[in-house]
């Protein structure tokens, strides 16, 4: 995470609040404060005052504290912070040849599920493998054969970053799955079949030609959870997937349109619009600069828009008197008609306009998409 960003990704956000603060550690050591407006599972949004780089492996806790006063001094605070603790710890009963003091590691967090119910999700999560082996397979575009030491959850068409001994990371492409320990690589450049590297997935993030500000929600599977003692099963989802290099392709179906126009026909462009539909218009909008007692400010100005009564500078929080809603009457596929209501539309009572009027990039959207974007649904 880098300064200004707005999104947090972490393994899990389960035990914090729907809002909050954050405590956390910047690269340069200092600490500092982070605010969050939402999350899902693995994300907070909305965040604020990110003022340093976070390290990946980096822990973060709630912004809370334990704290008493000093039994020498009570003029001094003392501050506990306190990270997630473990209980109901269940382990096996063949425990042979471990003895006190022994060290153990965990092997999981949870429940352990290899089978084909908990193994076969996308799963979008950030797991580091170690190579065992690579072998170049075509020189020309650098592709190469890796071999793991363990199954993995790649898959085609995955993001990867790849480091060597020498600590450089290069990023590169899952081409193609060959067995559950191997698959094939492209675009990270020249390797080293001698060196020893290890390969971290990326996660997957949302891509869209039509809501570009969707790239900080994660995509497909964050995680599955299973009902102890029972064969039931939670999947945790952001609910938008990733296909591959295609973006989603979906649109919120408004239309963009500029020229010149008389009359009562408004040929905008391919649209998608049917008779009866209802819409939202909006005149084209620009933001501009101004002084105002030596102060520098910015204003809103009307400066395109079908009704020239329209245009002009707007008080803070106003609308134009003729933005809002209309009914559609298809002409074809590239033209329509606007009214005022459904009755207009039915008795052919139409928008028109007297003389020639040119606009630039005003807009006509569905009236129920106006307020409404490509987002998460954190099932």
């Amino acid at each position: 995470m880098s300064v200004g960003d707005t999104t947090f990704d972490v393994d899990s956000t389960v035990g914090f609040g729907n809002t909050g603060e954050l405590y956390v550690t910047f690269n340069d050591l200092t600490v500092g404060i982070v605010s969050y407006t939402s999350k899902s599972l693995t994300q907070f949004y909305g965040c604020t005052n990110v003022v340093g780089i976070i390290s990946d492996k980096t822990s973060i806790g709630i912004n809370t504290f334990a704290w008493g006063r000093s039994f020498k001094d009570q003029t001094k605070k003392i501050k506990v912070r306190i990270n997630s603790v473990l209980s109901n710890i269940e382990y096996p009963n063949n425990t042979t040849y471990y003895g006190k003091n022994d060290v153990a590691r965990i092997k999981t967090l949870g429940i352990g599920d290899t089978s084909f119910k908990a193994k076969n999700w996308f799963y979008n999560i950030s797991p580091i493998y170690s190579v065992k082996s690579i072998e170049l397979i075509d020189n020309l575009d650098k592709t190469y054969t890796v071999v793991l030491n363990n199954d993995n959850v790649f898959k085609s068409g995955d993001f990867a970053t790849i480091t060597g001994t020498d600590n450089i990371s290069k990023s590169t492409k899952i081409i193609s799955i060959l067995t559950e320990k191997s698959f094939t690589i492209r675009g990270q450049g020249d390797l080293s079949i001698t060196d020893n590297y290890t390969i971290k997935r990326d996660i997957l993030k949302v891509t869209s030609n039509s809501f570009p500000n969707t790239n900080r929600y994660t995509t497909n599977v964050q995680n599955v959870y299973k009902e102890k003692y029972t064969n039931n099963y939670l999947v945790a989802s952001s609910s938008i997937p990733s296909y591959d290099s295609q973006p989603i392709d979906t649109s919120d179906r408004s239309v963009t349109f500029s020229g010149t126009y008389v009359g009562d026909e408004f040929d905008i462009g391919t649209h998608t619009f049917y008779t009866g539909d209802e819409v939202y218009y909006v005149p084209q909008k620009t933001e501009e600069e101004y002084v105002q007692y030596g102060v520098v400010k910015t204003r809103t100005v009307v400066s395109s828009s079908l009704f020239v009564t329209d245009i002009g500078i707007l008080e803070e929080g106003e609308i134009p008197a003729n933005e809002g809603l209309y009914f559609i009457k298809k002409v074809n596929s590239t033209t329509i008609k606007l009214a005022k209501s459904k009755s207009d539309v039915y008795n052919s009572k139409f928008i028109s306009l007297d003389n020639n009027t040119t606009v630039t990039d005003c807009i006509i959207k569905l009236y129920d998409f106006r307020l409404k974007t490509l987002s998460t649904q954190k099932f």
